[in-house]
């Protein structure tokens, strides 16, 4: 991506997608946390990235005052070279007025991958089973979020990490 603002980029997907795998694997090692962003050589992610089954704003409180502050920091001289990433449907059109502040460009990958896949995945990391149309409905919720933050990028979440990364890295550079 070129010009100085590095964009935003809303990693959207259904619940078993791989968002935080993808986010964690962007990020690479970490450094050191600015604020509630984890901070990686190319990527900052909100919230903390730690190898857990619920990474990153997963992790932080519900409080639009903990994203308010959060946001105000994309333009810290740490955070404002690298790209942003929001994980989850946790973020949508609801943080646009926040995200305006920063004038960075806005970028929706949206992971997608068949509900048996998604099930599978969840059933793999201890999640509770789920019925075929609430993975439907969490789709739909995924794909909406997705059309309200920016210029969608759908990316097959059913191939490996590294494959999903690349096509993540293409869309973000």
């Amino acid at each position: 991506m070129s010009g100085s603002r590095r964009p935003v980029v809303f990693v959207a997907g259904c619940p078993g997608a791989g968002k935080s795998a993808v986010c964690r694997a962007l990020l690479g090692v970490q450094g050191k946390p600015v604020g509630r962003w984890s901070v990686g050589s190319r990527f900052c992610a909100l919230g903390p990235y730690l190898g857990a089954t619920h990474d990153g704003a997963d992790a932080l409180p519900v409080a639009s005052a903990v994203f308010a502050k959060a946001f105000g920091q994309l333009d810290d001289p740490t955070l404002a070279p690298l790209v942003a990433l929001l994980d989850g449907v946790r973020f949508g059109r609801w943080v646009l007025p926040y995200l305006e502040r920063s004038a960075r460009p806005r970028i929706s990958v949206l992971l997608t991958a068949p509900p048996e896949v998604l099930a599978a995945r969840r059933q793999g990391r201890g999640s509770k089973p789920v019925s075929r149309a609430w993975l439907e409905s969490e789709i739909a919720k995924a794909r909406r979020a997705a059309s309200e933050f920016g210029r969608v990028v759908h990316v097959d979440a059913n191939r490996s990490l590294q494959a999903v990364v690349e096509s993540v890295l293409g869309a973000t550079s």
